[in-house]
């Protein structure tokens, strides 16, 4: 997992006595850490998306694996939705009866 550095009493990163936070900004200034934290904006827009349409806000499933299984099967609903609409030649993210 990779966050942003919250500075939080702390005038820098060098100030940082706890490990756990040096090692995660030391990680988050690397070349690697950079190009990771680039893509969450995208991960955040898709899951954005399955919330919005698919319901994964609140799907009221109890237990760790009803919950995995409810997300993997909507993962590869929208896949199997995005693959029809490169087919049809749709390429915005709107909802079916929104287009």
């Amino acid at each position: 997992m990779l966050t942003d550095i919250n500075l939080k009493n702390a005038d820098s990163t060098e100030s940082f006595t706890d490990q756990c936070r040096i090692e995660n900004a030391n990680y988050f200034n690397s070349t690697l850490g950079e190009k990771i934290y680039s893509n969450r904006t995208t991960v955040e827009r898709l899951f954005s998306i399955l919330k919005e349409r698919y319901n994964l806000e609140a799907p009221r499933l109890y237990g760790f694996r009803k919950y995995k299984r409810h997300i993997t099967w909507t993962i590869l609903l929208y896949l199997v939705e995005k693959l029809i609409d490169k087919e049809q030649g749709i390429t915005n993210n709107k909802f079916p009866w929104n287009r």
